[in-house]
């Protein structure tokens, strides 16, 4: 069993924090008070380079799918 992420794993968590980051931008916005505005902010910035390190191993594994069947052509 390989420990490594497979591709439909990281869509679904992407997709499953992209939500979680949305529901924060709606809370940060519709609160009334400070803290819980700066609180979801925060939680925002985490979430987001959470998705973006997911989007990037997305594009590594393409990377590295693409450069394996290369070199089984050539």
């Amino acid at each position: 069993m390989s420990k490594q992420a497979t591709f439909k794993q990281l869509i679904l968590y992407s997709i499953l924090l992209g939500l979680m980051v949305l529901s924060s931008c709606a809370t940060a916005i519709l609160t009334p008070h400070t803290f819980v505005r700066v609180m979801n902010l925060v939680v925002i910035v985490a979430l987001s380079m959470a998705v973006g390190a997911f989007i990037r191993e997305m594009f590594l594994i393409k990377a590295k799918k693409q450069s394996s069947g290369n070199d089984q052509q050539g």
